[in-house]
């Protein structure tokens, strides 16, 4: 837990009234909520912090000070992030790190520029990728990473740019 400002691209923020989802904008690490004279519930959301929900009450909004809200990281996720951006040192240490944090049943889907498709990996062909980290690697984005019961990474969802 570093405290340190979350890059407002890796979480969306959705406000939630009467079971209608809409989607906020995150501005230098802000949101700006518009409560009315009701509560609201914001769902803050990202692939490398655990999902959390919140109620804002619409009368200590407006008069309070912004709240902080600190997100507790998925390890594993970030892990996984660091791999990707990372150079080698040491090849079997990182497969036997990925065989640790990678479910057995891991389906990856990686979306494709331009719109030209997706590309499926299981665990094995998803860890021979990210053993040695290429350039087009280090240029793919994490947008969904979903975990089993045991805490291991089952799905991930990325963004080929």
């Amino acid at each position: 837990y570093t405290n340190e400002k979350i890059q407002s691209d890796e979480v969306k923020v959705v406000q939630v009234e009467d079971s209608v989802e809409k989607a906020l904008k995150i501005r230098d690490g802000k949101v700006q909520v518009e409560a009315g004279d009701k509560k609201t519930k914001l769902i803050i959301r990202s692939p490398f912090y655990r999902p959390k929900n919140i109620t804002i009450n619409a009368a200590s909004s407006a008069t309070d000070s912004p709240n902080l809200i600190a997100l507790t990281p998925d390890d594993h996720a970030m892990m996984l992030k660091a791999f990707m951006v990372s150079d080698i040192k040491d090849w079997q240490t990182r497969k036997e790190q990925l065989n640790k944090i990678l479910s057995d049943n891991l389906e990856v889907i990686v979306m494709l520029k331009n719109n030209l498709g997706a590309e499926y990996y299981d665990k094995n062909e998803f860890s021979q990728k990210l053993i040695i980290p290429t350039g087009t690697v280090k240029r793919m984005k994490i947008i969904e990473v979903k975990n089993d019961g045991n805490n291991r990474i089952q799905f991930i969802r990325i963004k080929q740019e």
